[in-house]
């Protein structure tokens, strides 16, 4: 807050380049604390800065001489006019590449009917798909780009989770490896686990650096059948009966779902507990969870 160089911004937002001679004389500088104490302590002098736009703020590149270099030049400005035009063209090409990936992630998150919020550098939610919108429902909600819980205790662990998260803190801090409780007047608690994504540009630049997933704690278990099929061989009659368990239905609620008879239902769980190689109805839904990924 101190740096005098903040007058120059006006000046780098007119022209793209802004040096300290466009606002401060040799005078000024050898006056101000700024460059006569603090710049000078470290052995640096004149300054100039590139700005250029990014994802709707401006940034600034700086550039900082010795004690003993020239002043920036008017040929150096016309050098630096140059290299912001070319900071701009690869700011645009960078956003573009990161809004592709960002699409894909969110599609994949939407196929799998995963609820996620995505987190900038500073633990601000920047985009949420559906699934999450639909779970924000008062109690649970995004207050000025912030995650915020029902109670202050709740809404401060998530601001210490996401900083363990961007701080990238070793698993073994529970900060990390433990999910945040997200409670609810009406119905079951949320859980709230962040990732730091990799693969991504990721750098001072990138817009979305952490996903957050939402884990409704009430909502029902869903095992896709195919994979039921393949993993052990389940008959369709088979597949769908373990759904409906792994659902927490019983024998009989399955068995007026479906029109059939309570044995038919029982003896197909039977050969499901047979093929998947379990002993008891809860070792079965306990197995069918696991497959579930819950």
């Amino acid at each position: 807050m101190r740096d005098e160089r903040y007058a120059l911004s006006s000046y780098a937002e007119k022209k793209g380049v802004a040096v300290d001679h466009d606002h401060f004389t040799e005078d000024d500088m050898r006056r101000l604390p700024y460059y006569a104490d603090f710049l000078a302590r470290f052995g640096f002098r004149h300054s100039a800065n590139i700005a250029f736009p990014y994802n709707g703020t401006l940034l600034n590149f700086g550039l900082q001489r010795g004690v003993q270099d020239d002043p920036f030049t008017q040929d150096d400005e016309t050098i630096l006019v140059r290299t912001q035009l070319r900071l701009t063209s690869a700011m645009q090409v960078m956003h573009g590449v990161q809004a592709a990936q960002l699409t894909g992630v969110r599609q994949a998150f939407e196929i799998a009917d995963i609820a996620c919020l995505f987190f900038n550098a500073a633990g601000r939610v920047v985009e949420a798909n559906s699934r999450a919108e639909a779970l924000l429902d008062g109690d649970v909600r995004v207050v000025g780009g912030e995650l915020h819980g029902r109670l202050p205790d709740e809404t401060k662990a998530v601001r210490g989770h996401l900083r363990a998260i961007l701080d990238r803190r070793p698993f073994t801090d529970m900060l990390v490896s433990s999910p945040v409780v997200l409670t609810r007047r009406q119905g079951p608690p949320l859980l709230l686990r962040a990732h730091r994504l990799s693969g991504f540009t990721l750098d001072i630049f990138s817009k979305v650096v952490a996903v957050g997933l939402l884990f409704d704690a009430g909502a029902p278990n869903k095992v896709d059948p195919s994979v039921l099929h393949h993993m052990f061989f389940l008959t369709r009659q088979e597949q769908e009966i373990a759904r409906r368990i792994a659902e927490g239905l019983g024998i009989r609620e399955i068995a007026e779902i479906h029109g059939v008879d309570y044995e038919t239902v029982r003896t197909h769980l039977k050969n499901i507990m047979r093929k998947t190689e379990t002993s008891r109805q809860g070792e079965l839904v306990a197995l069918l969870n696991r497959v579930a990924g819950i």
